[in-house]
């Protein structure tokens, strides 16, 4: 064990310090105490009791009062409470009544039952088919304590023919009495408590039990806490408590870094250095022990922290220049939607989809690892435009439009004196849902006479503008229709990619609501089919990106611009039984592609990027590019300019969220957590495993608790404001464009 120094002034100073390997002189503790008072200035502080909420808590104590709705789950054999009692007692209706439900609580534990009767007579208690306990009850309430054999599951009271038994609670713990038989409190609370003047917050626990924190952790961090307990009797040896700490390393091993057996008022404050830890995660574990549940005896941990020594992180050189090199510079920024990044030939798909887009791969930056911040584009757009996550902004149905008072991108780079525009074929990121707010030109051609819902309506609008507005800098966007179902590009892209031998049932128009409502019954090739129809339609969105860049070329501005390519979110086809988006969170919807052609001055060709990015970082990285003034930016995003050239930035983490509110993911490292609210939650480690086809939630315990615990706080802290929502207006126009891309109107 390793342990900690204790004083019980609330001003402590460490006296001892032991390893568990060995002893180290009390000179070294105090250097190593002084050391850290000096670093205090630069060290982090991650405060536990902030993150209560986050933490797995297990109280060893489970109470069940028999007269209350949820006995009825887990009882047979006992009547409804009856009214001559108050509701207070309930009562068998045969000899063999049984009390089962499966038991959290850890060996060894103790059942303490609250019984009368209306005459005295024998009872036996089981422990499934084992007779663990034979006691006698009478008119009066029989209290009695039962040791259970490890791994009880199920308890059964027997009792002689024809008596009844009636019963007030049962309680399961590992404490050998129980001071009061009541409905617990939660586990742990925080409550103020006052030492000598000063007021300290305190995890107050009336039984037993363990909190479960994950953190990374360094061996330059110092653990400080404090320990407290209160016999209900002053001087009483019949009470008394234990306080342990433990830490579990990724590979399942455990060290017990304090241990402390209490019988007496104390009140301990406590730090340790954890120097002999190597830089991972860990689950560190707070286990409380009482011999006594419930009553007046109070423990608590008191004020838990981790303290570390921050570094500063020192960006890389080469920014600086990168903006002078760009300064005054347009940008083409091209969303292509549903466009899923496997299907790109520079993301190593092997048809020959996207030849336009991997020469501007080859010329530029293409960013591998990047994702959608949301599966579906209403969401996933409002995180392009205003730089916030999904959480944050606050958008996620149909009911709500972005509001006025939203800064966004195009308003920033209007402020900067850009002309900007915006040519649109997609209802959900058109001026209906507020999206369009700092274009001073918008084109949603879904609203064009005849429109066929082709992308080069778009590109001829875009063109159209751009000969009367090259001679000043601009920014455009450009969001595509394509790949988007229905997957319906010219024939001669069709003919390109799907085979000319297939007879199957699925024909050209794909009509998503159908295909997905039968996709079970299609065979491999009606599904490689809806595949090379997907592939056509990709390609054909490549050629209109030709077609931009034909643009630029001929009116010789193409050197001072910068073309950025990406996707709202991926698609997918049945890799995990599946097909399309919106309801799941995989790679194959959440990955997507991120290529962006600058200027050749920039000195950035062929560049590969393999650090996650977001969309959320595209609004402040821009920004960042062109040396723009960031006032107003109430980004969630990082910009990715420091490390274009060199280096690496911190790991990101990337929350991905669906359209159901049951499903969210997080990106951290290599790993990625999903947490199904409706199901079971899943771990996969994307580097070993990237198709996600191994989950891993119950083999990597402590990564799983620490992810999960991230994925909860990025939910919590950027929680959007409350704030009365916008509701969009949709016109004829809208609600026919939104019909033919497959949303339900709700």
């Amino acid at each position: 064990m390793v342990g900690g120094a204790d004083d019980s002034s609330a001003k402590t100073n460490t006296v001892h310090y032991h390893h568990q390997r060995a002893s180290r002189p009390h000179h070294i503790a105090l250097f190593l105490i002084l050391a850290f008072s000096l670093s205090c200035n630069s060290r982090k502080t991650v405060d536990l009791l902030t993150q209560i909420q986050f933490s797995e808590r297990k109280p060893d104590t489970e109470v069940l009062l028999f007269a209350t709705p949820k006995a009825s789950e887990l009882l047979s054999s006992w009547s409804e409470p009856q009214k001559q009692s108050g509701g207070r007692l309930r009562w068998t209706t045969s000899a063999t009544p049984q009390i089962s439900w499966n038991l959290s609580v850890p060996d060894p534990s103790f059942l303490h039952l609250r019984l009368r009767a209306m005459e005295t007579f024998p009872v036996e208690v089981y422990a499934g088919n084992t007779l663990i306990s034979r006691f006698t009850v009478t008119q009066s309430t029989v209290k009695d304590v039962i040791p259970l054999p490890e791994e009880t599951t199920q308890v059964q009271l027997k009792l002689p023919p024809d008596k009844t038994l009636g019963a007030h609670s049962a309680i399961i713990t590992r404490s050998r009495s129980v001071a009061e038989f009541r409905k617990p409190k939660e586990f742990p609370v925080i409550e103020n408590l006052r030492v000598k003047g000063k007021v300290r917050k305190a995890l107050f626990c009336e039984t037993g039990g363990s909190i479960n924190f994950f953190e990374t952790i360094s061996p330059d961090t110092v653990l400080e806490f404090g320990y407290y307990f209160v016999p209900f009797q002053a001087g009483s040896e019949n009470e008394h408590a234990n306080f342990s700490i433990y830490m579990t390393a990724e590979n399942g091993l455990e060290l017990k870094i304090f241990e402390k057996d209490v019988h007496q008022e104390v009140l301990r404050n406590i730090r340790i250095p954890l120097d002999f830890v190597k830089p991972a995660i860990y689950k560190l574990e707070f286990r409380l022990a009482r011999n006594t549940a419930f009553g007046s005896t109070k423990t608590a941990w008191i004020e838990p922290r981790l303290h570390t020594t921050s570094g500063i992180r020192k960006l890389p050189n080469g920014a600086t220049e990168l903006r002078k090199s760009l300064k005054d510079s347009n940008i083409v920024l091209i969303v292509l939607d549903a466009a899923a990044q496997k299907h790109f030939g520079c993301y190593g798909y092997k048809r020959n989809t996207t030849p336009v887009i991997d020469g501007l791969a080859a010329q530029g930056v293409q960013f591998l690892r990047a994702y959608t911040n949301a599966v579906y584009t209403l969401a996933s757009t409002t995180t392009l435009l205003t730089g916030q996550v999904p959480q944050r902004h606050g958008i996620l149905t149909h009911q709500n439009k972005l509001p006025a008072n939203a800064f966004t991108l195009p308003e920033t780079m209007q402020r900067s004196g850009y002309e900007t525009a915006v040519f649109l074929a997609n209802g959900n990121a058109s001026g209906s849902f507020g999206m369009t707010q700092g274009f001073k030109t918008v084109r949603e051609v879904f609203r064009d006479k005849g429109y066929t819902g082709r992308g080069e309506e778009i590109t001829r609008a875009f063109s159209n503008w751009l000969g009367k507005h090259n001679n000043r800098k601009f920014f455009a966007y450009l969001h595509y229709r394509e790949p988007h179902d229905p997957y319906k590009p010219p024939e001669e892209w069709i003919r390109k990619f799907a085979s000319s031998s297939y007879t199957g049932k699925i024909v050209n128009i794909f009509d998503q609501l159908r295909i997905r409502a039968a996709s079970s019954a299609f065979s491999e090739a009606d599904r490689d089919h809806v595949r090379a129809l997907y592939d056509a339609n990709l390609a054909y969105a490549d050629s209109q990106v030709a077609e931009v860049l034909r643009s630029l070329q001929s009116l010789r501005i193409d050197h001072r611009t910068i073309v950025v390519v990406t996707s709202d979110h991926g698609e997918a086809f049945w890799e995990h039984g599946f097909l399309g988006h919106n309801r799941q969170v995989y790679e194959e919807s959440a990955r997507i592609p991120l290529v962006i052609k600058f200027p050749n001055n920039a000195g950035l060709s062929n560049r590969k990027v393999n650090f996650p990015v977001q969309t959320a970082d595209l609004y402040v990285s821009l920004v960042d590019i062109l040396g723009l003034s960031n006032r107003g930016i109430q980004t969630n995003g990082n910009s990715f300019v420091p490390y274009l050239k060199k280096g690496v930035p911190a790991a990101p983490k990337i929350v991905v969220h669906s359209s159901s509110k049951l499903l969210t993911a997080l990106v951290l490292d290599d790993y990625k957590y999903v947490r199904n609210e409706k199901y079971r939650d899943e771990l996969y480690n994307l580097r070993k495993d990237p198709f996600e086809q191994d989950n891993l939630i119950n083999r990597e315990l402590v990564r799983a608790g620490y992810l999960r615990k991230v994925l909860l706080m990025e939910l919590d802290s950027k929680k959007a404001k409350p704030q009365k929502m916008e509701t969009p207006q949709l016109d004829e126009a809208v609600r026919e464009n939104l019909k033919a891309l497959g949303y339900v109107e709700q």
